[in-house]
């Protein structure tokens, strides 16, 4: 469906960029499956206790496939996570893929107001993701730059944007 029917006035999809981020999956994921894969393959097929305490085949069995598939998964899961952020004309739409189903939604009758911030990531939110820190909820993949919201209800959620100036411009056309 295009834009001008889906009601989209501005869509914006942000990934992990982060390079020392990908160097630390990269490598913790490699690990877990190099490690655990070796030691199976030692132990069940060469025939030769892995380690200086060995598991039981059993236990091997068992622990083996489940730090090589969570070696895989964490690979998979940094490579598909994305932030989508839309503004539509009935509100303003958040899915945070693969965590969340279905976009959340905020209308814009709820936002008192919205700004370009600046912020630390780390400092400010504990870092990049689906967040609550000090100063509310974070909602961000990369950067430093963002939207941050106010509710009538005092409750304040950041929006991380590589476009925040867009983001707001886009709001401030379809708010009423």
């Amino acid at each position: 469906m295009d834009n001008i029917r889906s009601g989209v006035v501005f869509s914006e999809e942000q990934r992990f960029t982060q390079v020392w981020l990908w160097i630390f999956v990269i490598v913790s994921s490699l690990l877990m499956i190099g490690i655990f894969g070796y030691g199976m393959f030692k132990q069940f097929v060469v025939g030769e206790p892995w380690g200086d305490h060995p598991m039981s085949d059993t236990t091997l069995a068992i622990i083996g496939p489940i730090y090589v598939l969570f070696g895989i998964a964490l690979y998979v899961i940094f490579r598909t996570t994305r932030l989508i952020t839309q503004v539509r004309h009935d509100a303003l739409y958040i899915r945070f893929y693969p965590f969340h189903i279905r976009f959340k939604r905020f209308r814009y009758d709820e936002i008192e107001k919205y700004e370009v911030v600046d912020y630390r990531p780390i400092r400010d939110y504990g870092g990049w993701g689906i967040k609550k820190g000090p100063k509310g909820w974070a909602y961000n993949v990369s950067g430093s730059r963002g939207v941050l919201l106010t509710f009538h209800t005092g409750r304040k959620l950041l929006i991380g944007s590589q476009k925040p100036h867009e983001l707001v411009a886009a709001i401030d056309s379809v708010k009423q």
